[in-house]
């Protein structure tokens, strides 16, 4: 095609794509900006199936053998488009047959629906986004409502009976008296609690070093708990300063630090660093905001106690929740601590292993020095670079799995089935992680032996909640691939594969 027809064909909006049945034979501008390609020799000539998925076109197939001897108009059908960077598109086709030179032809007209797909989910995303916070925004107010209304009768039920025990009374009075007082300062403890939980303690942020403000802290921790003395290590250097509630960050610290002297009783040890640390990469914290990239305070409370389990770690964050009924603990010291910290803008991560303790710790964004001011944050240039395959036969669950290693900055890619993705491996760059949910484990030897074979370096994350007997078809691959137990939360999930891509990343340095 020449002259005037051929410039609108290249100009064309939509890609326009020739081929043969097996291979491509012309592609214009628009269709080489969808494949990822700068030049037509990356499209012409290479396979149709290079770019689309098995069975290849099968909307278009399916259209043109409908309309085979009509003149009905041409259809469009959803395909799912793979570009040469591993990255895929939803793409509306249409197809038509023709003949030239005496060659059966068939020309393609792709439509690209990214931003039209994009915007319907950033659309639906903001709506639950606003639906949530609007149910959170309810639920603290009305929790906050009770807690300053009880607060406040309580304080009345407190200030009478102190004055009651200041009076003459019999001693069987006075033990009554004092049982009620007691009572009173638990119930307005909670009350405190609940309180800070919703985000509704009082406020008031100033300028802190947390090596001296933490150091103090235990200090006056250790008498009042009656530590012996070594059981608790503190280490800190030189930190920036932070903007933070003083009484906000004491009351957290002393949460931490009464729950790692419940985990290591009498006899085990607590190790407090402060340092200052930079971020490089997007991190999910423990109640799920996203950590972004930059410089920060983090204060850790390591423990050498018996360590957390699985079913504790899904729950302890909850209100109420307790592990120490009959010691009369409410279940709201973490609660309340997330509260404080999203208050003063700090996050809470944490991790613990059986037999080898727990370990929490408080992220602060630090302040800007003054040779910092106007100088861009740190990028992610870690997560973000970074490529995470996801190989799940369950839409649903492939959709969440997605969405939560997005959210911290991967490009994902996603196929339903291991044939999907040894095809699509062939194609692109090596990804730094391969997730394999459970419904993609079972009934295909040849996936986990080829992924042994040709890309032995890949660590793989399998998703599992049943036994080993399941994933008899993992054995034979040699040490690359490790277990997440089901149920998992998504704190869980992200914090595993990104450990598995910092080490894969070590390993390569």
């Amino acid at each position: 095609m020449n002259g005037y027809y051929a410039q609108l064909v290249e100009q064309a909006a939509d890609g326009l794509v020739i081929h043969d049945g097996q291979r491509i034979v012309a592609a214009n501008a628009a269709a080489l900006r969808l494949a990822g390609a700068s030049r037509h020799d990356q499209l012409v000539g290479q396979p149709v199936s290079m770019f689309f998925e098995r069975p290849y076109l099968k909307s278009v197939a399916r259209a043109l053998c409908d309309r085979m001897g009509t003149d009905a108009q041409r259809a469009f059908g959803r395909e799912r488009l793979h570009a040469l960077d591993g990255s895929v598109r939803e793409v509306m086709v249409s197809a038509q047959l023709f003949v030239h030179a005496g060659h059966l032809r068939v020309h393609v007209v792709l439509h690209d629906l990214h931003d039209q797909l994009e915007a319907e989910r950033t659309a639906l995303e903001l709506e639950e986004e606003r639906r949530q916070a609007e149910r959170s925004a309810d639920w603290r107010a009305v929790m906050g409502g009770i807690a300053h209304q009880l607060n406040n009768r309580l304080q009345v039920v407190i200030g009478f009976s102190e004055g009651l025990l200041a009076s003459t009374l019999s001693d069987d009075q006075r033990a009554d008296v004092a049982e009620v007082t007691r009572a009173a300062q638990s119930s307005a403890l909670i009350t405190r609690r609940m309180l800070q939980m919703v985000g509704d303690a009082p406020f008031m942020p100033r300028r802190l070093f947390l090596n001296t403000s933490v150091y103090a802290i235990l200090q006056d921790w250790e008498v009042a708990a009656n530590s012996s003395s070594g059981r608790v290590g503190y280490a800190s250097g030189a930190v920036p300063a932070v903007n933070m509630d003083a009484s906000h960050l004491q009351q957290m610290m002393e949460c931490l630090l009464d729950n790692a002297r419940c985990a290591t009783r009498t006899s085990g040890q607590i190790q407090v660093v402060v340092r200052a640390t930079t971020l490089p990469e997007p991190q999910l914290a423990a109640d799920g905001r996203i950590m972004p990239p930059g410089e920060y305070v983090t204060i850790t409370v390591r423990d050498s106690g018996e360590g957390i389990g699985a079913d504790v770690q899904r729950h302890m964050l909850e209100p109420f929740f307790t592990t120490h009924l009959a010691d009369g603990a409410p279940g709201l010291g973490l609660p309340a601590l997330l509260g404080m910290a999203r208050q003063n803008g700090a996050f809470l991560t944490f991790t613990s292993a059986p037999n080898h303790g727990a370990s929490f710790v408080v992220w602060v964004a630090s302040l800007p020095l003054a040779s910092d001011r106007g100088a861009t944050s740190v990028g992610a240039t870690g997560a973000r670079a970074r490529t995470i395959l996801v190989v799940e036969h369950h839409e649903p669950t492939r959709a969440a799995l997605v969405r939560s290693f997005a959210r911290v900055g991967y490009r994902v890619l996603a196929t339903a089935s291991g044939e999907e993705a040894l095809e699509l491996l062939r194609h692109v760059a090596v990804p730094a992680l391969i997730v394999v949910g459970t419904s993609a484990q079972s009934g295909d030897t040849a996936f986990p032996h080829a992924l042994q074979q040709q890309w032995p370096s890949v660590p793989i994350l399998l998703l599992s909640g049943e036994s080993d007997a399941r994933r008899t078809e993992w054995h034979g691959v040699a040490g690359t691939w490790s277990v997440l137990p089901s149920p998992f939360s998504e704190y869980e999930l992200v914090n595993t594969a990104q450990q598995l891509v910092r080490a894969t990343r070590s390993d390569v340095q």
